[in-house]
Formats: C-alpha cells, structure tokens, sequence
C-alpha cells in the first residue's frame, strides 16, 4: 500500500509540473531537474528558466548571429542533420551545434569557408 501511495504522489506531481510548464510554456525536464534535483523553490526554477530561455533566444537570433542562423537555415533547407552536415563538411558536429546556437563564432578561416557555402547555396535555392 505505501508502494502505491508514493506512484500516486509521483503521478500527481508529475502531472502537476506538466501542468504548470504548459502554463508557464517551458520545458518540463527543465523544471523537473530544477525542482526535484536541484532542490529549487518552484518560483525561482521557473524565473531561471525564463532567464535561460530569453538568453538562448538573443543569442539564436539572426540579429546577433547572422551566420549561424544562416548556416541553420541553409542546413535544414537541404535537409541534412547536423550531424549529417557535420561529417559531410568535414566538422565536428558539436562545433556545428555551437555554432547554430551562437555558442561559439567560426575562425576566420571557417568563416570564409562558410560564407562561400552560404552564397553557393543561395544561388541554388
């Protein structure tokens, strides 16, 4: 009996902390890893997800990286993965990743090189 009292509590919790990222719109493993493993006080874990959030966004957009934006559109366009583009480019996918995300700038050399990609792809689509 206390095995099913402590499913049902995890149940309702669950559908809880669905229910209130559905309301907040942010993400549910998000939150749970802030709340149930990082001990977090519910209101605080979901203004450090919207912080997060807002962050992730600025540094995503086309405003503040141009050429991973570009690089994100032209990938998907084509239709490859990252990893995909990543081996068939010759780069490690994660350097991709960080790229797209506006987590790291490309070198000067690959900066070139991706622009090159970009105005050859542009004459295509």
């Amino acid at each position: 009996n206390k095995r099913n009292n402590v499913r049902y509590n995890y149940h309702g919790e669950k559908l809880l902390l669905i229910e209130i990222c559905e309301k907040e719109n942010i993400s549910y493993d998000a939150l749970k890893y802030r709340v149930v493993k990082k001990g977090q006080e519910m209101e605080y874990a979901i203004s450090e997800i919207r912080k997060h959030k807002e962050r992730t966004d600025y540094l995503n957009s086309p405003e503040t990286n141009p050429l991973g934006c570009k690089l994100k559109s032209i990938r998907t366009s084509t239709g490859l993965t990252q990893k995909e583009f990543a081996k068939k480019y010759h780069v490690p996918e994660n350097t991709i990743q960080d790229w797209e995300a506006g987590k790291k700038t490309p070198t000067e050399v690959a900066t070139y090189l991706l622009k090159k990609l970009i105005k050859e792809c542009d004459k295509n689509l």
